[in-house]
Protein backbone atom coordinates (compact mmCIF):
# COMPACT_ATOMS: atom_id res chain seq x y z
CA UNK A 1 0.00 0.00 0.00
CA UNK A 2 1.41 3.36 -1.04
CA UNK A 3 2.45 5.68 1.77
CA UNK A 4 0.11 8.61 2.19
CA UNK A 5 1.64 11.92 1.27
CA UNK A 6 2.27 14.38 4.08
CA UNK A 7 0.64 16.90 1.77
CA UNK A 8 -2.86 16.01 2.88
CA UNK A 9 -5.18 17.40 5.49
CA UNK A 10 -5.60 20.89 6.98
CA UNK A 11 -1.86 21.22 7.68
CA UNK A 12 -1.13 21.34 3.93
CA UNK A 13 0.85 24.44 2.90
CA UNK A 14 1.08 24.90 -0.86
CA UNK A 15 4.54 26.32 -1.45
CA UNK A 16 7.64 25.94 -3.58
CA UNK A 17 9.27 24.02 -0.72
CA UNK A 18 6.47 21.44 -0.83
CA UNK A 19 7.11 20.84 -4.54
CA UNK A 20 10.86 20.49 -3.95
CA UNK A 21 10.28 18.06 -1.09
CA UNK A 22 8.52 15.64 -3.43
CA UNK A 23 10.74 16.24 -6.48
CA UNK A 24 8.07 18.18 -8.33
CA UNK A 25 10.10 21.32 -9.11
CA UNK A 26 8.98 21.30 -12.75
CA UNK A 27 5.38 21.71 -11.62
CA UNK A 28 6.03 24.92 -9.69
CA UNK A 29 6.21 28.24 -11.56
CA UNK A 30 5.05 30.75 -8.95
CA UNK A 31 2.96 32.42 -11.63
CA UNK A 32 -0.54 33.78 -11.12
CA UNK A 33 -2.99 35.10 -13.69
CA UNK A 34 -5.83 37.63 -13.67
CA UNK A 35 -8.42 37.22 -16.40
CA UNK A 36 -10.72 40.06 -17.47
CA UNK A 37 -13.86 39.08 -19.38
CA UNK A 38 -16.62 41.09 -21.03
CA UNK A 39 -19.61 39.46 -22.66
CA UNK A 40 -22.78 40.75 -24.24
CA UNK A 41 -26.07 39.32 -23.09
CA UNK A 42 -28.76 39.01 -25.70
CA UNK A 43 -32.18 39.51 -24.04
CA UNK A 44 -32.26 36.95 -21.23
CA UNK A 45 -32.27 36.49 -17.49
CA UNK A 46 -28.62 35.71 -16.83
CA UNK A 47 -29.01 35.04 -13.13
CA UNK A 48 -32.53 34.61 -11.76
CA UNK A 49 -32.87 34.92 -7.99
CA UNK A 50 -35.40 32.10 -7.74
CA UNK A 51 -38.95 31.31 -8.82
CA UNK A 52 -40.38 28.94 -6.24
CA UNK A 53 -43.55 30.35 -4.70
CA UNK A 54 -44.04 33.08 -7.31
CA UNK A 55 -44.71 33.41 -11.01
CA UNK A 56 -42.14 36.18 -11.50
CA UNK A 57 -38.46 35.26 -11.98
CA UNK A 58 -36.44 38.31 -10.97
CA UNK A 59 -32.81 39.30 -11.44
CA UNK A 60 -30.23 39.97 -8.74
CA UNK A 61 -29.80 43.73 -8.42
CA UNK A 62 -27.17 45.43 -6.27
CA UNK A 63 -26.15 49.09 -5.69
CA UNK A 64 -22.82 49.83 -7.36
CA UNK A 65 -20.34 52.66 -7.54
CA UNK A 66 -20.20 56.05 -5.86
CA UNK A 67 -23.76 56.82 -6.94
CA UNK A 68 -25.01 53.37 -5.86
CA UNK A 69 -26.64 52.83 -9.22
CA UNK A 70 -28.57 49.56 -9.54
CA UNK A 71 -26.60 46.95 -11.48
CA UNK A 72 -27.34 43.33 -12.36
CA UNK A 73 -25.10 40.97 -10.38
CA UNK A 74 -24.27 37.39 -11.37
CA UNK A 75 -22.91 35.06 -8.70
CA UNK A 76 -19.67 33.05 -9.04
CA UNK A 77 -21.73 29.85 -8.73
CA UNK A 78 -23.90 30.86 -11.71
CA UNK A 79 -20.81 31.59 -13.82
CA UNK A 80 -19.17 28.29 -12.92
CA UNK A 81 -22.39 26.39 -13.54
CA UNK A 82 -22.61 27.84 -17.07
CA UNK A 83 -18.99 26.83 -17.68
CA UNK A 84 -19.62 23.31 -16.32
CA UNK A 85 -22.63 22.92 -18.59
CA UNK A 86 -20.51 23.93 -21.58
CA UNK A 87 -17.88 21.34 -20.69
CA UNK A 88 -20.58 18.69 -20.34
CA UNK A 89 -21.85 19.43 -23.84
CA UNK A 90 -18.28 19.14 -25.14
CA UNK A 91 -17.99 15.62 -23.72
CA UNK A 92 -15.70 16.41 -20.78
CA UNK A 93 -15.90 14.46 -17.51
CA UNK A 94 -17.70 16.79 -15.13
CA UNK A 95 -18.37 15.99 -11.47
CA UNK A 96 -21.30 18.38 -11.13
CA UNK A 97 -23.66 17.47 -13.96
CA UNK A 98 -26.38 19.32 -15.87
CA UNK A 99 -28.88 17.70 -13.53
CA UNK A 100 -27.06 19.09 -10.51
CA UNK A 101 -25.94 15.66 -9.27
CA UNK A 102 -22.51 15.67 -7.67
CA UNK A 103 -20.39 12.59 -8.35
CA UNK A 104 -18.85 10.81 -5.38
CA UNK A 105 -15.06 10.61 -5.60
CA UNK A 106 -12.29 9.30 -3.41
CA UNK A 107 -8.97 11.00 -2.57
CA UNK A 108 -6.55 10.71 -5.47
CA UNK A 109 -9.25 10.94 -8.14
CA UNK A 110 -10.41 14.56 -7.93
CA UNK A 111 -8.49 15.59 -11.06
CA UNK A 112 -10.45 13.00 -13.07
CA UNK A 113 -13.13 15.69 -13.43
CA UNK A 114 -12.35 19.02 -15.08
CA UNK A 115 -14.60 21.07 -12.77
CA UNK A 116 -13.25 19.51 -9.56
CA UNK A 117 -9.74 20.12 -10.85
CA UNK A 118 -10.27 23.80 -11.75
CA UNK A 119 -12.98 24.93 -9.33
CA UNK A 120 -12.20 22.78 -6.30
CA UNK A 121 -14.04 20.23 -4.20
CA UNK A 122 -14.98 19.81 -0.55
CA UNK A 123 -16.60 16.83 1.12
CA UNK A 124 -18.19 17.37 4.50
CA UNK A 125 -19.23 14.90 7.19
CA UNK A 126 -21.03 16.01 10.30
CA UNK A 127 -20.41 19.65 9.49
CA UNK A 128 -16.64 19.15 9.11
CA UNK A 129 -14.67 18.78 5.88
CA UNK A 130 -13.21 15.32 5.36
CA UNK A 131 -10.98 16.25 2.42
CA UNK A 132 -10.60 19.30 0.23
CA UNK A 133 -9.36 19.98 -3.28
CA UNK A 134 -8.14 23.63 -3.44
CA UNK A 135 -9.70 25.50 -6.37
CA UNK A 136 -7.07 26.87 -8.78
CA UNK A 137 -9.63 29.20 -10.38
CA UNK A 138 -11.78 31.66 -8.42
CA UNK A 139 -14.04 34.59 -9.25
CA UNK A 140 -16.05 37.25 -7.43
CA UNK A 141 -18.91 37.00 -9.98
CA UNK A 142 -19.97 39.51 -12.63
CA UNK A 143 -21.73 42.87 -12.84
CA UNK A 144 -23.45 44.73 -15.66
CA UNK A 145 -21.48 47.66 -17.07
CA UNK A 146 -24.59 49.81 -17.39
CA UNK A 147 -27.27 50.72 -14.84
CA UNK A 148 -30.15 48.27 -14.57
CA UNK A 149 -32.92 48.47 -17.13
CA UNK A 150 -35.13 45.56 -18.08
CA UNK A 151 -38.50 44.48 -19.37
CA UNK A 152 -40.82 41.61 -18.60
CA UNK A 153 -40.94 38.56 -20.83
CA UNK A 154 -43.81 36.08 -20.82
CA UNK A 155 -42.95 32.41 -20.71
CA UNK A 156 -44.46 29.02 -20.17
CA UNK A 157 -42.92 26.08 -18.36
CA UNK A 158 -43.71 22.37 -18.40
CA UNK A 159 -43.05 22.44 -14.65
CA UNK A 160 -45.17 24.64 -12.42
CA UNK A 161 -43.18 27.55 -10.98
CA UNK A 162 -45.54 27.67 -8.01
CA UNK A 163 -45.35 23.95 -7.15
CA UNK A 164 -49.15 23.90 -7.19
CA UNK A 165 -50.09 22.05 -10.36
CA UNK A 166 -48.55 19.53 -12.70
CA UNK A 167 -48.58 20.22 -16.39
CA UNK A 168 -46.84 23.57 -16.33
CA UNK A 169 -47.75 27.20 -15.84
CA UNK A 170 -47.33 30.63 -17.37
CA UNK A 171 -44.73 32.78 -15.66
CA UNK A 172 -43.00 36.11 -16.19
CA UNK A 173 -39.33 36.96 -15.91
CA UNK A 174 -37.34 40.16 -15.99
CA UNK A 175 -34.87 40.14 -18.87
CA UNK A 176 -32.42 42.64 -20.30
CA UNK A 177 -29.55 43.03 -22.72
CA UNK A 178 -26.32 44.14 -21.11
CA UNK A 179 -22.56 44.15 -21.21
CA UNK A 180 -21.23 42.19 -18.24
CA UNK A 181 -17.77 42.34 -16.70
CA UNK A 182 -16.11 39.62 -14.66
CA UNK A 183 -12.63 38.62 -13.58
CA UNK A 184 -11.16 35.24 -12.75
CA UNK A 185 -7.96 34.42 -10.87
CA UNK A 186 -5.79 31.42 -11.77
CA UNK A 187 -3.10 29.64 -9.77
CA UNK A 188 -1.58 27.35 -12.47
CA UNK A 189 0.54 25.48 -9.90
CA UNK A 190 -2.59 23.78 -8.56
CA UNK A 191 -4.01 22.58 -11.89
CA UNK A 192 -3.78 18.87 -12.66
CA UNK A 193 -2.27 17.89 -9.32
CA UNK A 194 -4.43 16.19 -6.66
CA UNK A 195 -2.96 16.90 -3.22
CA UNK A 196 -5.01 14.14 -1.61
CA UNK A 197 -2.92 11.50 -3.38
CA UNK A 198 0.57 10.17 -2.70
CA UNK A 199 2.79 12.92 -4.09
CA UNK A 200 5.71 10.49 -4.28
CA UNK A 201 3.95 8.72 -7.15
CA UNK A 202 3.07 11.77 -9.28
CA UNK A 203 3.70 11.49 -13.03
CA UNK A 204 5.11 14.95 -13.79
CA UNK A 205 4.70 14.66 -17.57
CA UNK A 206 1.05 13.63 -17.19
CA UNK A 207 0.33 16.53 -14.85
CA UNK A 208 1.90 19.00 -17.30
CA UNK A 209 -0.15 17.54 -20.15
CA UNK A 210 -3.35 17.72 -18.11
CA UNK A 211 -2.53 21.25 -16.93
CA UNK A 212 -2.24 22.57 -20.47
CA UNK A 213 -5.40 20.78 -21.55
CA UNK A 214 -7.47 22.05 -18.60
CA UNK A 215 -6.34 25.66 -18.93
CA UNK A 216 -7.13 25.56 -22.65
CA UNK A 217 -10.60 24.20 -21.88
CA UNK A 218 -11.18 27.02 -19.40
CA UNK A 219 -10.28 29.78 -21.85
CA UNK A 220 -12.39 28.10 -24.52
CA UNK A 221 -15.35 27.97 -22.14
CA UNK A 222 -15.06 31.69 -21.38
CA UNK A 223 -15.46 32.43 -25.08
CA UNK A 224 -18.63 30.40 -25.55
CA UNK A 225 -20.24 29.34 -22.24
CA UNK A 226 -22.02 32.61 -21.45
CA UNK A 227 -24.35 32.36 -24.43
CA UNK A 228 -27.65 31.04 -23.11
CA UNK A 229 -29.77 28.54 -24.98
CA UNK A 230 -32.32 31.25 -25.72
CA UNK A 231 -32.03 34.80 -26.99
CA UNK A 232 -29.26 34.91 -29.59
CA UNK A 233 -27.60 33.09 -32.47
CA UNK A 234 -26.45 29.56 -31.68
CA UNK A 235 -23.31 29.81 -33.79
CA UNK A 236 -21.87 32.89 -32.09
CA UNK A 237 -20.43 33.12 -28.61
CA UNK A 238 -21.38 35.99 -26.33
CA UNK A 239 -17.78 36.88 -25.40
CA UNK A 240 -16.70 40.40 -26.33
CA UNK A 241 -13.28 40.47 -24.67
CA UNK A 242 -10.99 37.94 -23.00
CA UNK A 243 -7.70 39.34 -21.69
CA UNK A 244 -5.09 37.76 -19.38
CA UNK A 245 -2.38 39.29 -17.21
CA UNK A 246 0.41 37.07 -15.85
CA UNK A 247 2.30 37.90 -12.67
CA UNK A 248 4.93 36.26 -10.47
CA UNK A 249 3.89 35.30 -6.92
CA UNK A 250 0.84 37.56 -7.08
CA UNK A 251 -2.31 38.28 -9.05
CA UNK A 252 -1.93 41.39 -11.26
CA UNK A 253 -4.58 44.06 -10.40
CA UNK A 254 -5.20 44.80 -14.07
CA UNK A 255 -8.86 43.76 -13.89
CA UNK A 256 -9.64 46.77 -11.69
CA UNK A 257 -7.98 49.13 -14.16
CA UNK A 258 -9.72 47.50 -17.12
CA UNK A 259 -13.10 47.77 -15.38
CA UNK A 260 -12.68 51.42 -14.37
CA UNK A 261 -11.59 52.40 -17.88
CA UNK A 262 -14.57 50.94 -19.76
CA UNK A 263 -16.92 53.45 -21.34
CA UNK A 264 -20.06 52.25 -23.12
CA UNK A 265 -22.18 54.26 -25.53
CA UNK A 266 -24.96 52.97 -27.79
CA UNK A 267 -23.95 49.31 -27.40
CA UNK A 268 -20.35 50.18 -28.28
CA UNK A 269 -17.31 50.20 -26.02
CA UNK A 270 -15.76 53.57 -26.81
CA UNK A 271 -12.83 53.39 -24.35
CA UNK A 272 -10.87 50.67 -22.52
CA UNK A 273 -7.35 50.33 -21.06
CA UNK A 274 -5.74 46.99 -21.95
CA UNK A 275 -2.20 47.85 -20.84
CA UNK A 276 -0.22 44.83 -19.54
CA UNK A 277 -2.82 42.33 -20.74
CA UNK A 278 -2.66 39.66 -23.40
CA UNK A 279 -5.87 39.69 -25.41
CA UNK A 280 -6.91 36.14 -26.31
CA UNK A 281 -10.24 37.06 -27.90
CA UNK A 282 -11.84 40.32 -28.99
CA UNK A 283 -15.02 40.91 -30.98
CA UNK A 284 -14.03 44.20 -32.58
CA UNK A 285 -17.58 44.85 -33.76
CA UNK A 286 -18.33 45.99 -30.20
CA UNK A 287 -15.34 48.38 -29.99
CA UNK A 288 -14.70 51.78 -31.54
CA UNK A 289 -11.38 52.30 -33.27
CA UNK A 290 -9.23 49.80 -31.41
CA UNK A 291 -6.17 47.94 -32.67
CA UNK A 292 -4.58 45.39 -30.34
CA UNK A 293 -2.55 42.24 -30.75
CA UNK A 294 -4.55 39.04 -30.27
CA UNK A 295 -2.58 36.19 -28.68
CA UNK A 296 -3.27 32.53 -29.25
CA UNK A 297 -4.59 30.49 -26.33
CA UNK A 298 -1.67 28.09 -26.75
CA UNK A 299 0.89 30.88 -26.31
CA UNK A 300 -0.75 32.15 -23.13
CA UNK A 301 -1.13 28.65 -21.67
CA UNK A 302 2.54 27.88 -22.39
CA UNK A 303 3.53 31.05 -20.54
CA UNK A 304 1.39 30.08 -17.56
CA UNK A 305 2.92 26.61 -17.19
CA UNK A 306 6.54 27.56 -17.93
CA UNK A 307 9.11 28.90 -15.51
CA UNK A 308 10.73 32.29 -16.01
CA UNK A 309 14.09 32.00 -17.78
Amino acid sequence: MARKSKATGPELVLSENLFKEYGLERLWTGKRATVSVIWYSFPSNQNGSGSEGTNVVSQKIIPWGTDAEPRIYISPFALKRRIRDYWTKRGQRVGFSLEGVEKEVEPGHLTDFVDYDLFGFMRTKGGESSFVRPGPITSWGAVSLEPYHSFVDFNTSIVSTTNSDKGGSIFNRFISKEFYFSSFFINPDLVGLDYSQDLNAVDVEEVLRLRKQRLTLFFEALQYAMQKEVGGPRDRGACVLLAVSVGNYGYPPTDKRVFRSIRVENDTIIDIDLTDTKVIYMDKSFFREIDVKVWSVNDVVEELVSKEV
